[in-house]
């Protein structure tokens, strides 16, 4: 799905029931996202292509959409630089 719509429902979700997805097994759940590039031509759809202090960015089926805050089963709501040093979150993850 395109960048915008993906960006739309996790905004939708938040803060209840919140848009989850999986990293190494992991249900996290996603808030605060926005559109980064919606003209990016993209081959991997939920691979992450940037890692900054302040949101991840993930490939969509078209463009780029951007995460600034996730949360981990069991634990509180961290902002993207955050939870990427906490749950070790690397360049080419996949969230499925």
């Amino acid at each position: 799905r395109p960048a915008d719509k993906v960006a739309a429902q996790i905004r939708a979700f938040d803060p209840w029931p919140g848009a989850w997805t999986k990293i190494d097994n992991s249900r996290v759940k996603l808030f605060s996202a926005f559109v980064v590039d919606e003209t990016r031509s993209t081959k991997n759809p939920g691979r992450v292509v940037g890692l900054e202090e302040d949101f991840i960015k993930v490939e969509t089926g078209a463009g780029l959409v951007g995460i600034g805050e996730l949360q981990a089963p069991g634990r509180k709501r961290l902002r993207a630089g955050e939870f990427v040093r906490g749950f070790h979150l690397s360049l080419n993850a996949l969230l499925e």
